[in-house]
């Protein structure tokens, strides 16, 4: 798996991306910040368990851990 990139979503949102296997996966709370989803935690329980998956960083932020983030597929 690739680090994350960065594309702007209509020229004003930031989404980060992963390349899993060769395909795109997104980070799950962009995509909601996007399309105005007020819970990305609820949305992704929403989606089948193919869809969705949890990427772990193990160098976190400071005093924080490590850190974990939900991605969607396509």
């Amino acid at each position: 798996m690739s680090e994350l990139a960065v594309f702007q979503f209509r020229d004003k949102f930031p989404v980060r991306v992963s390349d899993r296997d060769g395909a795109p996966w997104f980070v799950a709370a962009d995509v909601c910040k996007a399309l105005e989803i007020s819970n990305p935690s609820k949305a992704v329980t929403q989606l089948d368990d193919d869809e969705h998956t949890t990427l772990t960083f193990s160098y976190g932020r400071p005093g924080h851990g490590a850190q974990k983030i939900n991605i969607i597929s396509e």
